[in-house]
C-alpha cells in the first residue's frame, strides 16, 4: 500500500472513530436550542419545556435563544449554518415550510439543509365569527361567503402566519373569495373581530377560549382532523371540507449532516418529554397535543407541510410583509 493510500485510509478511520466517539460522549458541553421568534410565546414556551427535560436527560445543559426577526429567517438560518455536532438545534414551527415559497431572503433549504430531529406538538386552530353575524354553521358560512364573493373580510397575525394559510386554505377548498386584513399579531385581530369589524377570524384554541366561552364569538369549526376535546360539540371543518387540516406544527430539527446517533440520542430524549403522562396532560389542558416522532416520520411530515403551503402560497400570491 503506497504512503497516500495509507494515510487516506487512516484519515477516514479517525473521521469514523471521531464521529463514533462524539456520538458515544455526546453532550460534553452545552446544547443551544435557537427559536427564531420573540420571547414569551407559544412556542418559546414550548422550546423552554424540552430544553429542561433534556438538560435532566442528558446530563448537559441545554439553553434557549431567542433570534427573532425577518419572519424566522434570522434565526433558522444561523442554525442552517451552524456545525453539524448537536450542539445547535432549532425549534420552529409551521412557519419554517412556508415563509421560504413566499419571502425572498431566504437561503436556506428546510429540506436539504436541516435533519428533523422529532415532532413536538400539533396545535389545533379554530374558525370563528363574531357572534351577531347571525351565522351559526360552516355551511351556512359559506353559504353567504358566496353570495357575497370578495366583500367579506378576515383578520390574521400577518402575512404567511398560521391564521392566513389556515383562512386562504379555508376560502380555496370552499371554493370563496375573502378580503384579507393582516395585523401585527393576532390579538389586535381579534379585538376587531369582538367589535364586529371583521367576519371572520382563525387562532389557536387556547388562545381564544375566553372569548369563546363569553359568547361574543361563535366557533364554526377547528382545523385539526378531528374534533378537539375542548370543543367537543365543534366538528372538525373536514367534516365539511373533506381533506382540510391546517394544525400547526412544533418540531426541533438540527443542521443537515448531524450524525445519525446524535440525532438519535436527541430524539430518545424528546419522546421522554412528550411521552411522560403528566406533560401531556398539562398540554391537554391547553389544547395541545404533545408528540413524539421518528425522524423519517417526521421528515415525511415536513415535506407534506411544505408541498401543501407552498401550492396555497402560489395559488394565493402571498408575499412576505
Amino acid at each position: 500500500m503506497c504512503a497516500a493510500s495509507a494515510l487516506t485510509l487512516m484519515g477516514g478511520t479517525r473521521a469514523a472513530f471521531a464521529q463514533a466517539s462524539s456520538a458515544a460522549t455526546y453532550p460534553s458541553s452545552p446544547v443551544r436550542i435557537i427559536v427564531p421568534f420573540a420571547g414569551g410565546g407559544a412556542l418559546d414556551a414550548v422550546a423552554r419545556d424540552v430544553a429542561r427535560s433534556l438538560t435532566q436527560t442528558l446530563g448537559q445543559s441545554v439553553f434557549v435563544e431567542n433570534k427573532p426577526g425577518a419572519n424566522a429567517v434570522i434565526g433558522t438560518t444561523q442554525v442552517a449554518k451552524s456545525p453539524p455536532d448537536g450542539y445547535t438545534l432549532l425549534v420552529t414551527a409551521t412557519a419554517f415550510v412556508i415563509v421560504p415559497s413566499m419571502a425572498q431572503n431566504v437561503t436556506y433549504d428546510p429540506i436539504k439543509d436541516f435533519v428533523p430531529v422529532s415532532n413536538l406538538t400539533y396545535v389545533p386552530q379554530v374558525l370563528m365569527v363574531n357572534a351577531s353575524s347571525g351565522i351559526n354553521t360552516l355551511q351556512e358560512l359559506i353559504a353567504r361567503l358566496k353570495a357575497k364573493p370578495g366583500e367579506l373580510s378576515y383578520g390574521s397575525g400577518g402575512a404567511g402566519t398560521s391564521s392566513h394559510m389556515a383562512s386562504e386554505l379555508l376560502a380555496r377548498q370552499a371554493g370563496v373569495k375573502l378580503i384579507h386584513v393582516p395585523y401585527k399579531g393576532n390579538a389586535p385581530a381579534m379585538i376587531d373581530l369582538l367589535g364586529g369589524r371583521l367576519f371572520i377570524m382563525i387562532d389557536n384554541i387556547s388562545s381564544v377560549l375566553e372569548h369563546l366561552k363569553s359568547g361574543r364569538v361563535k366557533a364554526l369549526g377547528v382545523t385539526s382532523a378531528t374534533r378537539s376535546p375542548l370543543l367537543p360539540d365543534v366538528p372538525a371543518i373536514s367534516e365539511i371540507l373533506p381533506g382540510y387540516q391546517a394544525s400547526i406544527f412544533q418540531g426541533v430539527f438540527a443542521p443537515a449532516g448531524t450524525p445519525p446517533d446524535i440525532v438519535e440520542k436527541l430524539r430518545v430524549a424528546i419522546v421522554k418529554f412528550t411521552s411522560d403522562p403528566a406533560n401531556r396532560d398539562r398540554y391537554k389542558q391547553g389544547a395541545t397535543e404533545l408528540v413524539g416522532s421518528e425522524p423519517g416520520q417526521f421528515a415525511r411530515q415536513v415535506a407534506a407541510e411544505m408541498e401543501r403551503w407552498t401550492d396555497v402560497v402560489k395559488r394565493a400570491g402571498i408575499k412576505a410583509d
